[in-house]
């Protein structure tokens, strides 16, 4: 857990698929457990430079040695990965879950 603001605490997300983040994989990223092992490809700037990943305060980024610091999710889609899966779920609402939704 990660602190927030007094007396209260923030669950790190996992990058990748932002589930909780229970562990750290190598790089001492936190990452949930199906990706501990999940290793994160060399990520280039748009300088081509090969960029750092590192672990900060607010989460992952990026370092290129010329241009700075970097966003993790404008590295990825500067090199076209797509990692972050954002799936949205598909709800079926009928008579017996209808209370649920205010129906």
């Amino acid at each position: 857990m990660v602190r927030n603001s007094y007396g209260s605490t923030k669950m790190a997300r996992c990058p990748i698929c932002s589930k909780n983040a229970i562990t750290k994989n190598k790089l001492g990223i936190n990452v949930c457990k199906e990706h501990a092992n999940f290793d994160f490809p060399d990520l280039k700037c748009t300088c081509k430079e090969v960029m750092d990943l590192r672990e900060g305060k607010y989460g992952p980024f990026c370092i290129c040695s010329r241009c700075g610091i970097m966003n993790l999710r404008k590295a990825l889609e500067i090199n076209k990965l797509n990692l972050i899966q954002n799936d949205k779920k598909e709800i079926i609402v009928d008579s017996k879950n209808a209370h649920l939704f205010g129906l």
